[in-house]
């Protein structure tokens, strides 16, 4: 688990790990990708529509 501290004599606070941060860097540019939300929001809807076709 990773900890900073805000300031020299505050509560300590979590911070993200150098590689998580990595990765939600990577989520964010991805998801502001014109086209791509809504391409995973499709799939998702199709995947379910498959699994469960009375709903």
């Amino acid at each position: 688990m990773w900890w900073c501290l805000k300031a020299q004599f505050s509560r300590p606070i979590r911070a993200i790990s150098p590689r998580r941060h990595a990765a939600h860097t990577e989520m964010q540019r991805w998801a502001a990708t014109p086209g791509n939300a809504e391409a995973l929001l499709r799939t998702v809807l199709r995947q379910a529509a498959a699994r469960n076709p009375l709903a």
